[in-house]
């Protein structure tokens, strides 16, 4: 029988002035966050003012790395450059 992971929830949360027309995404070192892909890259929603936030289930037992990257509003493949 196969063990399954216990799922935590978490939220990234940056605040960040990244302009006009731009987004901010979250990319990392599982599938969950792109596998470092920036083109699967998870975009973060603008909840008020400069905070950009998403929330994610992630493995419990899995150790992450992240980092932030800003894109195009509507693609990230314009704009892209890492924060």
């Amino acid at each position: 029988m196969e063990k399954k992971s216990k799922i935590v929830n978490w939220r990234f949360t940056k605040k960040q002035n990244i302009g006009y027309g731009k987004a901010l995404y979250l990319c990392g070192s599982i599938p969950e966050l792109g596998s470092w892909e920036p083109l699967n890259a998870i975009k973060l929603q603008c909840c008020e003012s400069d905070n950009w936030t998403a929330q994610i289930d992630i493995p419990y037992d899995k150790n992450i790395e992240y980092k932030y990257i800003e894109g195009g509003y509507d693609d990230i493949r314009s704009c892209l450059y890492s924060t």
